[in-house]
């Protein structure tokens, strides 16, 4: 940003004592305010989302599980309660897209967790947490937290696994190993919450693209356009994505279906059983340098050369 001219108010460089003035962690020895940053509750924007559709006369199906899809003209979605045709469709499937045939080596599914601790406002001002900031890490397999109006924490991180195979089941919605690691690191950073109760944990996959952007394209025969590889940063692209989608559906070009990233042909992983492997391998590698730096130590040299692996070939995946 300071190269491009853009970071005059709105990036700024913190010093230890700048950080302890906005959020006093044993564990942060420097940072970067963003000052024009926001934090959005995904839950609230959906549920808005969804009324100011209804309130325009959309009508809107959920609990209604896809069967089957035919990318033609029209395009058909098969249910259990009956199909529907339409002229065009949006594919929005998040990780979920890796079972397609098309999207089998672009995406790779990684959970992602939150733990949510009880409130406890009295122990925010004593971090001196109180300006509600939104704080992540610069680990490769990053830590992002807030907290929320009634004094909680909510904590989130990387998962201690990759999705194998289709990369998409009960292994990336819920695991309590990754859960409980999740809590350590909850307290570790906040030793003041070391006693304050986890009141909910919860996760799933989301789609990480081998260069960390998200790409927007079309099927053929035209009919089926998709955006995929948010690589767990969608709910602030995804107002972008939006654009580009619904231009996109309506055959409209402009500035916004010109973006480099519609039409991005997304770097692809290797084949199977490699991809599932190296995921495996290389995710395991880069949580374990993480969490030996953060302790203090170095982290092995087997363990060094596994994380760094995809960036050396390519991928913008782990340490650099």
């Amino acid at each position: 940003m300071e190269r491009l001219g853009l970071a005059s108010g709105r990036v700024r460089e913190l010093t230890a004592e700048d950080v302890r003035a906005i959020c006093r962690s044993p564990v942060f020895r420097a940072g970067i305010l963003l000052g024009l940053a926001a934090t959005v509750q995904p839950a609230r924007l959906a549920r808005s989302l969804r009324r100011a559709i209804l309130d325009q006369g959309v009508r809107v199906f959920e609990g209604s599980p896809v069967r089957r899809f035919r990318a033609g003209s029209p395009v058909e979605a098969r249910t259990p309660g009956g199909s529907v045709r339409a002229p065009r469709a949006v594919l929005g499937i998040n990780a979920w897209a890796r079972r397609w045939r098309q999207f089998r080596r672009t995406i790779l599914p990684r959970a992602t967790y939150i733990v949510l601790t009880a409130p406890a406002p009295e122990r925010l001002a004593e971090l001196g947490w109180t300006g509600g900031e939104g704080i992540y890490d610069f680990r490769a397999s990053l830590h992002y937290l807030r907290t929320t109006p009634d004094g909680r924490i909510a904590f989130g991180g990387a998962s201690s696994r990759a999705g194998l195979g289709t990369g998409v089941g009960a292994r990336l919605d819920y695991d309590a190993a990754s859960v409980e690691k999740l809590v350590g690191d909850l307290h570790r950073m906040f030793p003041p919450f070391a006693d304050v109760p986890i009141e909910a944990a919860w996760g799933g996959p989301i789609d990480v693209s081998a260069l960390h952007l998200p790409f927007f394209g079309t099927l053929p025969p035209g009919t089926v356009h998709y955006g995929l590889g948010f690589t767990g940063g969608g709910v602030g692209p995804c107002h972008l994505g939006g654009k580009i989608l619904s231009r996109l559906a309506l055959g409209i070009e402009d500035d916004v279906t010109r973006l480099p990233i519609v039409g991005l042909r997304p770097k692809r992983f290797p084949p199977e059983p490699v991809l599932s492997v190296g995921a495996y391998l290389t995710h395991e590698a880069i949580v374990r340098k993480d969490d030996a730096e953060d302790a203090g130590r170095r982290a092995g040299a087997l363990t060094t050369w596994l994380a760094r692996r995809p960036r050396r070939l390519g991928y913008r995946i782990g340490p650099g």
